[in-house]
């Protein structure tokens, strides 16, 4: 796996610094992921997706060991804690990203057996017109929040805009000629 860094290529393997974990990502990296792509070859197209998603969990996998090594734990004494630890801060899409490693970890007997969290989350439930109409006026009458916290709860709440489509607003998309929203 190559990743540009500026003009200089640098191998993901060279970033992982415990020597231990490097050649564990290595195993990972030709026995699990290039022998599905090589499986995967032998019937169909590999495409940009299938591609990508391997280069996306040997990114992850090493991101993690790395991670592993700056807490001082080897991934053979790896615990629970470390992979909660992890998780806590991880986004959704590493944490899928990390789940194959884990899994071949675990499999592998490279690391005890860990309870991994769940993939996915159901969607939650939709609320009511009367829980909505409370929430508006909860968050109108802004006790102890922030107006920056009223103005995001209240968007959603009104206009069911997605947050990452929120935090993306500036000053001027909430203020409308001199005239504030509260």
């Amino acid at each position: 796996m190559v990743l540009r860094c500026g003009q200089r290529r640098v191998l993901w393997r060279e970033r992982i610094p415990n020597v231990e974990h490097s050649k564990a990502w290595r195993r990972f990296a030709t026995g699990h992921v290039l022998r599905e792509l090589r499986t995967t070859a032998g019937t169909e197209p590999i495409g940009h997706y299938r591609n990508q998603n391997a280069r996306s969990c040997l990114r992850q996998s090493a991101a993690f060991l790395v991670d592993l090594h700056d807490h001082g734990r080897a991934l053979a004494a790896c615990t629970q804690a470390d992979l909660d630890r992890w998780h806590a801060s991880a986004t959704g899409t590493q944490k899928m990203n990390l789940r194959p490693f884990l899994r071949w970890a675990i499999k592998a007997r490279q690391t005890r057996r860990l309870t991994l969290p769940p993939s996915l989350t159901g969607a939650a439930a939709p609320i009511s017109q009367q829980q909505r109409f409370e929430l508006i006026r909860r968050i109108h009458a802004g006790t102890g929040m922030d107006l920056t916290e009223q103005v995001i709860g209240l968007l959603i709440l009104l206009y069911a805009q997605p947050l990452n489509k929120i935090v993306r607003l500036t000053i001027d998309d909430v203020i409308h000629q001199d005239c504030h929203l509260f």
